[in-house]
């Protein structure tokens, strides 16, 4: 098989298991209010709903070293969306078969192993495979796959209403187990497995100022998380916030949701379709920007921009992504990519936890400004990261 289109043919699966995790993943936020309802829980107990998954994520993150040294991140791939579709199907007999919170919680763990693996082992996909002056565009438009995917789950969940809510994690397993049989068959046949580095590009030269605890790998690594954790908050909690104000059914806050992921979607394409003539930083740190006053707008002044904030959000992490690569190079941003998809994990944990305390104790509202800290924190970070790198 010509070089070009077995690397075309990675880069498919890659955006195929995006838009599988999407779907499972943003199928849970529509969903939790239904949760909540179905075990009789507070959203404190129920935020673990979100919390175990990413601990199971955790788990996939920390032990990244081991499985790409075992099975490189193609191979790994195949067997993370086994894991997802086996987590989503799960959830359904969790519910529907045992009728217990802690069947769906060890399902939710199962999904989040499947979801960590995955979102190493795609990143490292494209990174390792897309030609350099493409490549943030090719990373647009594989986040543009979780944006598709995000906005069609709220349109999902409204067809399997009340206690139906189970079914939808049941067909959407289908999903995920059909990219792995499908991939694994291709395997063999078009040597998919083996390593491809076509990128020549090495990154550019860096130095840092003196020797630190925290170097810039690691500042961006967390910055991004710190971004990732803010969009997830928003994600899963705007359905809830809006109808815990009175003022939203579960119908019509679903369609906030929906807009918040035609916009996020929007971007993402426009990402990957439009050569954008700025920096990889400072687009970055422009939505670092935006996102925080459309954040304080949507809480202050009209909910609609709480769903504005997805275009802002869009072209922040596929940016942050290839702005990796760009730094160390492809041949060096696969452990990069990987501390950064682990520090996602770990802040994803954290952010469920403190949001599901403070919204018990104060509120979903007051639980919402932490997206401004996150957001400060991101741009910290990065800043400071800049600081120690000199480009030459």
């Amino acid at each position: 098989m010509p070089r070009l289109s077995r690397e075309l043919l990675l880069i498919t699966f890659g955006y195929g298991a995006l838009f599988a995790l999407g779907l499972i993943d943003n199928a849970r936020g529509p969903t939790y209010p239904n949760l909540l309802t179905t075990f009789k829980l507070g959203p404190g107990p129920g935020s673990w709903f979100f919390t175990i998954s990413s601990i199971g994520s955790l788990i996939s993150l920390l032990s990244n070293k081991w499985w790409l040294r075992q099975k490189g991140p193609f191979q790994s791939l195949i067997l993370f969306n086994l894991l997802m579709a086996a987590g989503a199907f799960l959830i359904f007999v969790g519910t529907f078969i045992f009728h217990q919170f802690y069947a769906v919680l060890f399902a939710s763990m199962i999904f989040g192993m499947g979801s960590g693996g995955s979102g190493i082992s795609m990143n490292i996909i494209i990174a390792t495979n897309a030609p350099s002056h493409l490549r943030r565009q090719i990373y647009g438009g594989l986040h543009s796959m979780y944006g598709i995917a995000s906005l069609l789950a709220p349109f999902l969940a409204n067809y399997f209403l009340d206690d139906k809510w189970p079914e939808l994690f049941a067909w959407l397993a289908l999903i995920p187990l059909t990219l792995a049989i499908l991939f694994y068959r291709l395997k063999y046949k078009f040597q998919l497995s083996s390593p491809s580095i076509p990128n020549s590009e090495q990154g550019l030269k860096y130095q840092t100022i003196k020797k630190k605890k925290l170097r810039p790998e690691h500042l961006i690594a967390i910055g991004l998380s710190s971004y990732v954790a803010a969009e997830v908050l928003v994600s899963t909690r705007l359905v809830y916030y809006l109808t815990q104000t009175g003022q939203f059914s579960l119908a019509s806050a679903r369609l906030y949701l929906v807009l918040f992921f035609v916009l996020l979607t929007i971007g993402r394409l426009t990402l990957a379709l439009v050569k954008i003539p700025i920096s990889n930083f400072n687009l970055i740190i422009f939505g670092l920007y935006a996102t925080a006053i459309i954040q304080m707008a949507g809480l202050y002044v009209a909910p609609i921009c709480l769903s504005l904030t997805g275009l802002s959000m869009s072209f922040i992490f596929p940016t942050g992504m290839d702005y990796i690569s760009q730094l160390f190079g492809a041949k060096n941003s696969a452990p990069i990519i990987a501390l950064t998809m682990l520090m996602n994990g770990i802040f994803i944990i954290l952010i469920h936890l403190v949001t599901g305390v403070i919204s018990q104790h104060y509120g979903i509202f007051t639980a919402l400004h932490l997206v401004f800290i996150l957001l400060a924190l991101s741009h910290l970070l990065l800043w400071l990261s800049r600081k120690r790198i000199h480009l030459s």
